[in-house]
């Protein structure tokens, strides 16, 4: 089951960072915040009249103050990142899409996808490849490349 998820979430949200930061605005301020306070209130309810701490009426309105303020960072935070992925889809493709088609071999496919850029490169590596192979060819063949290649093997 842990690497079914792992893949569902792997394709779901296509890039790392941006999924990243879902989880963080999702759980830190309901882990960091919320929790201990409800936990502190459930032990407050639990306990025996004597071994009740003392908690004064400022006290609690500072813990539904901290409790309203992790709440709504964390809908607020949610709903942001949600907008941030949505956002990027039309430039990291859609969730479930192919991010890979023609990687090794070309880059015809892939070529438009964000990261993508050494696409162009290897297209321009290649092509000068090809241009100095054609010019070494054309001076081959030619009257002045014969007499410097004769010059470089000492015949005359």
């Amino acid at each position: 089951p842990t690497l079914a998820c792992a893949w569902f979430f792997a394709n779901l949200v296509p890039f790392f960072g941006d999924a990243v930061d879902l989880l963080g605005a999702s759980f830190t301020p309901l882990s960091c915040w919320v929790m201990p306070i409800v936990m502190f209130v459930r032990y407050y309810v639990d306990a025996d009249e004597e071994e009740r701490p003392k908690v004064g009426i400022l006290e609690w309105i500072l813990m539904a103050a901290e409790m309203a303020l992790g709440l709504v960072l964390m809908v607020l935070g949610t709903k942001s990142s949600i907008e941030t992925i949505v956002s990027k889809w039309q430039v990291y493709g859609y969730p479930f899409e192919c991010h890979c088609q023609g990687l090794w071999s070309t880059c015809a496919c892939s070529a438009d996808h964000y990261g993508m850029d050494w696409c162009e490169i290897t297209a321009l590596a290649n092509a000068s490849l090809a241009n100095a192979s054609a010019m070494g060819a054309a001076l081959a063949n030619s009257s002045l490349g014969s007499a410097i290649a004769g010059n470089l093997t000492g015949s005359s």
